[in-house]
């Protein structure tokens, strides 16, 4: 169910289910071990896309940056000269 969990805030399910959250935290209230186990697991994988997105942008930055700086006939930049910009 939690997997798609998604498809309830999808018409023609009724417009509250959009303000359903199945990570909210009730207090005085425990959540069934194995739901837990699966929401902790989702937000490790939610970490690492999000970890792997930013990497491949910063790369992709870094190759405009390159490309950039060869238009401008800047191609032999010292490690340093790159820190500085």
């Amino acid at each position: 169910m939690f997997s798609k969990i998604g498809e309830f805030s999808k018409p023609p399910r009724h417009p509250k289910w959009k303000e359903a959250s199945i990570t909210a935290v009730v207090p005085g209230w425990q959540r069934f071990k194995a739901a837990q186990d699966w929401l902790d697991n989702w937000h490790a994988q939610q970490a690492a896309l999000t970890a792997q997105q930013a990497k491949a942008g910063d790369q992709t930055s870094f190759a405009k940056f390159n490309e950039f700086m060869a238009q401008q006939g800047r191609t032999n930049l010292s490690q340093e000269e790159l820190v500085k910009l």
